[in-house]
């Protein structure tokens, strides 16, 4: 298990298995294990489905380094 927290405050303890990596809390360390959770085949698709704050701090960063390479 692992716990994780984005750039919103949204916390996460996380379970990484065989299955990939399934979110089982909403507090750390702290493991409720609802197993109608979807698994994901890796941090990125988590957080991409999961926290909007991670989809736009990406793409703000995406659209800066898209910018530099335009100079």
């Amino acid at each position: 298990y692992c716990d994780a927290i984005d750039g919103a405050g949204l916390t996460m303890c996380v379970q990484l298995n065989i299955h990939g990596l399934k979110v089982v809390g909403n507090e750390i360390d702290v493991n409720t294990e609802n197993t109608g959770q979807k698994s994901y085949e890796s941090i990125y698709s988590l957080l991409d489905s999961l926290s909007p704050a991670y989809v736009q701090k990406f793409g703000e960063k995406l659209a800066v380094k898209l910018a530099n390479l335009q100079q």
